[in-house]
């Protein structure tokens, strides 16, 4: 028999048992039956397929009345904080003083690259006064 629909009919029926066999789908034979030269014999003819109701799948769980929490490193995550190099540079960007982003500057690592830079602004500010 010629499949219309460019599937295996081994792979059709496959899939159709694997249904059958996660309680998905439930399906009867329909047969003849007639008497052949003094033999019983039943022919099929077609199938009657019928879906399950979902309380009887296996391993099915309804979905849940609310949606799980976005995972902390998606959307729901806050924004990382700037570092203070950036911040000092958003200030100066943003119409700041060289003052104001030195004090910027001083809110980082005593010994980092922002207290060094903090400090030769001071030292800028006081040579140019």
């Amino acid at each position: 028999m010629k499949c219309k629909v460019n599937l295996c009919e081994r792979a059709v029926a496959d899939a159709l048992a694997r249904l059958r066999d996660v309680g998905i789908l439930a399906w009867v034979r329909r047969c003849t039956e007639s008497w052949r030269d003094g033999r019983y014999v039943r022919e099929q003819q077609t199938n009657a397929f019928a879906i399950l109701p979902s309380t009887g799948w296996r391993g099915f769980r309804p979905p849940r009345d609310e949606p799980p929490a976005p995972h902390p490193d998606t959307w729901g995550k806050p924004p990382a904080m700037p570092s203070i190099l950036a911040a000092a540079a958003m200030e100066r960007r943003a119409g700041g003083t060289l003052k104001e982003a030195i004090q910027v500057l001083e809110q980082g690592a005593v010994n980092g690259l922002e207290a060094a830079l903090a400090r030769l602004g001071r030292a800028v500010l006081t040579a140019g006064n």
